[in-house]
């Protein structure tokens, strides 16, 4: 018997559920050179790491995760600097 691979649309479809049954959302939008900037000055990305979307997914995350808690501090990450 051959074991088959899940697509990529189911594991997009697990991936989903997981994330819903857990509470988290899926957005997607733009950000403009200045709200990137300002994620830099804020110490919330380094300069090396915009290029990246999965780490300037998370540096907006972790943005709107602590103006939720009302603590908007950068978390402390090794190598970004500002």
């Amino acid at each position: 018997m051959t074991s088959h691979a899940p697509t990529l649309a189911a594991e997009r479809q697990r991936v989903y559920r997981a994330r819903k049954r857990n509470g988290a959302r899926f957005m997607r939008g733009d950000l403009s050179s200045e709200a990137v900037d300002a994620l830099i000055a804020g110490g919330w990305i380094g300069v090396g790491e915009v290029g990246d979307p999965a780490k300037l997914a998370e540096a907006v995350a972790d943005l709107i995760d602590c103006w939720a808690r009302g603590t908007l501090r950068p978390p402390r990450r090794p190598g970004v600097t500002s």
